[in-house]
Formats: C-alpha cells, structure tokens, sequence
C-alpha cells in the first residue's frame, strides 16, 4: 500500500498555518467524507469523517508531510498499520488502514480508526486537575487494568511505543481503549511528548524509544504505564527527582510506590516481565483500598515542586530512606513470567491506495450504503467517576458458589441484586475470576454492608411472617371453640354429628384431588413413554481447537464488542484474558443427557400442539467451562417459545466443570 501521490507525486508540504488542510465536505477516495476538524496531534491532522458505505462517523487523521518524508519511514509505517489493523481487542481502537488520496494538488497520508464517543484520558485528568481532585484508587486501578489488558493482548504482535494519555481515550460507557498502534512507533515525534509535561516533567516515552526504538520490546509500554500511573494518582507527570505517590499525595499505599519505581526503571530488565505481572503487582498494592471506602474518596491534587531539575532521562532509584520522598532501589530484576496467550499470527492484508468498497475491517453493514441523516455528537455532559465505576460494574467477574455448585459469571450490578432478592446470602462463597480470590459473600467489601442490611430486612419480615401466622392460628383457635360452642347449645348429639360429616367430606375431597393428582401424572408419564418409542436420538460435541489455531479475524456484518456464543472461540472477562482449551468429552455430555433428556419432553409435547407438523428438534448447546448451560438454540432460533422452554429446562442439567472456554453440543430428535 502506497500512500504516495496516486500519479507519483511526492508527499505534500509542511503547511505552517494553524488551518486544516482538509476542508469540511471534502470526500476522500470517494469513501470518507470529512465533517469537522477535530484539531492538531503529535502525529498531523485529526478529523471527524463518515464512512459513505454505512453512515457510521470514523476518526481520519491526516500524518504531518515532515514525518513520512524519509522512504524508509514511510515503509515501516506501512507495515506497523498493517499489523494494527488486525488487532481486535475491547481494550483497543479499531484501525481500518492507511491511504492516499489527493487534496487539490497536495497528496495526503491519512489513518482512517474507530470513533469513539468519550474524551481523552489527558483531557480526563486535566479536568479533575481544575477540579482540585485526581483519580481515586479504584478509578486509577480501572484504567490500569484495562490498559494492561490492551497490552497483553498486542503485545503478541506489536509494540505501541508511545503510550501516553492522549493516546487513551475512555467512552461514555467506562469502556478504555488505546489507539495510534503503529504511528507512535514508526513516527516517534517525541518533542511533542516532552513539551506536553514541560520542563522537569517526565515524558511517557521510555528511553530506549528514544535511542532504538526498532529493537525496543514490550517492556517499553510499560515504561509508559508507570508515566500514566503517576499521573493519574498525583495529578501531573513524575519528575525526575522521582517522589513517592505516597509522599505526594495522602492516602497512596506506601506499596503503589515500588509499583511505580519499577515500572520507571531506565533499563528494561528491571521493570516487570510482562503487563500482566503489572496489572498483578498493581492489584496485590492496594489490597483493601481498591475498594474501600477510604481508596474511592476524592484526593487533592498534589501542588507540583517548586524548583524542579533540569530535563534529564532519569538515573538509577537512590538507596534513600522512606522517609526523603525518593522511590526504593530494586535490587534485583523482577523474575520472568509466563506470558499469556498472544493472539493468532496475524496474516498480511492487500495494498492499496484506494479503500475498498465494502465497510473497513472491523465492522460493516450488509446491503447497499444507507447513510445517516444525523450525526451523534460527543456527548456535551462527560462523569468522569460515573464512566470508570461503569466498568467495574459491567464487568461479568464473579462466581457464586452455593451447595458446592458455581453459579455466572455475574458483573457486581448482577451480585448486588440477587443478594437483595435473597437470592445470594452472606455465607455463600464469591470467587474473583480475574485473580481466583475466595471470600464469603458477608466479608466481600462491597457487598459487606448490603449483605447486613438484607439479613436485617428479611429477618425482620420473618419475623413479621410468624407474627401474622401466630395470628391467624390464634384466630383459628378462636374462631373453632366458638364454633363448638355454638354446636353445645344447639344439641351435643346434632353438633357431634354434623362435624364429623364435614370432616368426613374434607377427607373424601382431599383423598379425590390427590387421586386425581396421581391419575394425571401417570397419563404424563405414559404420554412421554408413547411418545419416546417413536423417537430417534443423536448427539453431537465439536472437538476442541487449539487456542494456536483459532482464528482471530473478526466475521463479517458482526459489530465490533458483539457477543455471540455459537460463533465465539472465547468468552473472557473484562479484566481477564486467561483459560485452558479442554472441552467435555461427547461421551461425557451423551452420559448426562441420557439421564436427563425426558425434562425436555414436556416442551417437545407442547410444541406439537401449537405445530402438529413438527418432525425434527435441532437442539445446539454451548456448555461453559463452569458446567452451566449458558445458550440454547432449536431449530436454528433462539427466540421461539421452544427454544425458550428448552433453555429453561437445561439449567437444572449440570454438567462437568472443564478447564475451557466452552464446549458446543448438537442434541437432535426425529419423531414419526
């Protein structure tokens, strides 16, 4: 792919002025129209653009001419976005590819990405920074966490090189994804880092991006993190006089400080093995602040040195005491880690300076182009706090074990209504999925005080229950001696007599109805056996595919963030990117079918009373690694009323817990 001038041009000129050089309503390639400019970035031009195939808005961002004018630059670039737009994570903004195209006489270079709707994580920080306040624990861990997922993941393929808050951006939703994978590690406009933190500040970039950034690994990222890290704690980027968050700001874990030093280690064996160990280390730090109350609460900015260094990449941590303020030495390299699963090689895409005609990779709509008559905005109204805890409440982490049996995954939001419903009670047993962490369900700190208010309010309404009861049996009580009384002073011997024929009668209708009871549930039971003698059964479980072999190209027509169980390989947490590649064996899953497929007969029976014609039932199913069931599709259809009554019955089915994803099953019956 060429993003030279089409006719052989070369790359348009520098221009000095503050103007855009796209103008509103200019179409480029005949695919993205341009409908407002966004404004400058380290890398060019950012614009706010439509694809004309489907109307969805996409981000153009138009690279500074001064930046490609080398060839070989411009080659690497090339290949850096041909990697990153293959990356598809939730952590991670979509990159749709690099063009050319022509503006007036000038040839333009520009990344078309996904739009997200939400701000910056600078613009995020520096209107807490106005506000007096910085980021609370549990906000700080959030954004950490998710940026370290985005890590993990592309760091099986690539290396972003320029992590910064700029190159963060947080939707409406919580929802954190990183961009500009590919152009921070080819361009490195580092000038631009350095004088966003001014002096004495500590740019994002780690050193060795700086001096060889072509032979610069992963561990550069997390140079990055632990710039980001600090800011969000204190309010403004480190310094090289490298204070403590602790000492900076009051109620930082003495411990986030070590995280924080190693992250910042000049040499990059002496910073954490991989992001996952970071995100690890980062989560053992705060321990009980991450949720407490105490580690949510609004901290004040920290006022920044009063005389700072001069600029310099920072030296070795001192063997300072505690108490001056610098962060600890690391003695020793921090040992090596298995890394997480990387994503599937990624296989090269075609060339060309024109893009396709269809939706870029990523997304698209079937059918013909239907633009949008309107454009959604970004919203004018931004929660900073509200969009954070967003994800830790979306989140589907927890496991609930109740009798021995898992129950989920559920997201906190979920927890917090069952406990209410009753439905979870403080001496069941929730498990963190992320980290495998076991506490009852009284002693979880953000469950704790709700847990004692429902015990308080279901207690109080049992009692009030027995109350009532002991009421109506008193009144009963009542209600019999008057009665027989009555019977007294009417005769003894009529009174005795009409007694005993009303409890004679009630026996007699108790007997009858519990007569009738059995009767109809033995023409059930004969009904389900005539039924089955004309039933075939056949079952059918996928093999597993190893996580090496699994594709990772998104489908077509499916929107990026979809979730659909027949079709997904994985189905991980948010914060989570861990689980083995067993599935249940068929033996297995034919084992417990057999002992319990008569529970579907019911929903098979009424089914042919709605549709006499109904032959076959098609039952896909996809186990989880927890043994639930979790989807059910008949015939094709999830929605029917038959596939809805055989979802429900198959809850009550419990298969083996296998260390896997999922396992899909096929169960079919043809009927005469």
């Amino acid at each position: 792919m060429s993003f030279d001038d089409p006719a052989g041009g070369a790359p348009a000129k520098a221009r000095g002025g503050a103007a855009p050089r796209i103008a509103t309503g200019t179409t480029l390639n005949d695919r993205y129209q341009i409908d407002d400019f966004v404004g400058p970035s380290a890398y060019g031009e950012v614009y706010r653009g439509r694809d004309l195939s489907d109307g969805r808005l996409v981000i153009i961002k138009a690279v500074s001419p001064q930046l490609i004018a080398d060839a070989k630059v411009r080659s690497r670039l090339e290949k850096e976005i041909q990697i990153a737009v293959q990356l598809d994570h939730k952590n991670v903004g979509s990159t749709y590819g690099l063009f050319g195209a022509m503006v007036g006489s000038d040839a333009v270079a520009y990344l078309a990405a996904e739009y997200v709707d939400g701000q910056t994580l600078r613009e995020m920080i520096d209107k807490k920074r106005a506000a007096g306040r910085t980021f609370s624990l549990k906000g700080t861990y959030n954004v950490v966490a998710h940026l370290c997922n985005a890590l993990v993941y592309a760091h099986g393929a690539t290396v972003h090189g320029g992590l910064s808050p700029d190159s963060v951006l947080v939707n409406s939703a919580g929802r954190v994804k990183v961009v500009d994978f590919g152009l921070a590690r080819t361009l490195r406009p580092i000038d631009h880092f350095q004088a966003q933190v001014g002096s004495g500040g500590l740019a994002a970039v780690p050193p060795e991006m700086a001096t060889s950034p072509e032979t610069a690994d992963a561990r550069a990222d997390l140079y990055s993190v632990g710039v980001i890290l600090f800011e969000l704690l204190t309010g403004r980027p480190p310094s090289e006089s490298f204070e403590r968050p602790s000492a900076v700001v009051p109620g930082v874990p003495p411990a986030v400080d070590e995280v924080v030093a190693t992250c910042l280690q000049p040499m990059p064996d002496h910073r954490y093995a991989d992001a996952h160990a970071l995100k690890e280390a980062l989560h053992v730090a705060l321990g009980n602040d991450l949720e407490g109350a105490a580690g949510n609460a609004a901290r004040p900015v920290a006022p920044p040195p009063q005389k700072p260094s001069a600029p310099q990449r920072p030296a070795p941590p001192s063997t300072s005491h505690a108490s001056s303020g610098k962060f600890p030495p690391v003695s020793t390299p921090t040992p090596p880690r298995t890394p997480q699963q990387n994503p599937p090689s990624l296989p090269p895409i075609s060339s060309s300076p024109r893009p396709p005609s269809g939706p870029p990779a990523g997304g698209g709509s079937k059918g013909p182009p239907q633009p949008r008559a309107v454009q959604p905005q970004v919203p004018k109204s931004f929660n900073v706090d509200s969009a954070l805890s967003a994800v830790d409440d979306q989140t589907e982490r927890w496991l609930i074990q109740k009798d021995k049996l898992d129950f989920g995954p559920f997201n906190m939001r979920d927890v917090r209504s069952q406990v209410e419903a009753g439905k979870i009670l403080g001496d069941h047993t929730i498990i963190d999925s992320e980290n495998g962490e076991r506490r009852k369900v009284k002693d979880h700190p953000q469950l704790r005080q709700q847990v004692m208010e429902t015990e308080t309010r279901l207690a109080e309404k049992a009692r009030v229950d027995m109350e009532d009861a002991d009421k109506r049996k008193q009144r009963g009580k009542v209600t019999l001696l008057l009665t027989l009384m009555f019977f007294v002073l009417a005769g003894v011997g009529g009174g005795v007599f009409f007694y005993f024929k009303k409890t004679s009668e009630a026996e007699v209708a108790r007997k009858s109805k519990e007569t009738d009871l059995l009767d109809a549930q033995a023409k059930s039971e004969a009904a389900a056996a005539d039924f089955l003698k004309g039933v075939e059964i056949s079952l059918k479980v996928d093999p597993p595919t190893p996580k090496a072999n699994r594709p990772r190209v998104r489908r077509p027509g499916a929107k990026p963030g979809s979730k659909d169980e027949f079709s997904d390989v994985t189905n991980l947490g948010d914060a989570s990117e861990g689980g083995g590649d067993e599935t249940l064996d068929q033996s297995v899953v034919q084992n417990v079918m057999k002992n319990n497929f008569k529970i579907l007969v019911g929903c098979i029976m009424e089914e042919r009373r709605r549709n006499p014609g109904l032959r076959n039932v098609d039952m896909d199913f996809i186990i989880k690694g927890t043994g639930n069931v979790s989807a059910v599709k008949v015939n094709g259809q999830t929605g029917s009323p038959l596939a809805g009554c055989m979802f429900g019955k198959m809850q009550t089915v419990a298969f083996p817990k296998f260390n896997g994803s999922k396992t899909h099953a096929n169960f079919s019956l043809s009927m005469k």
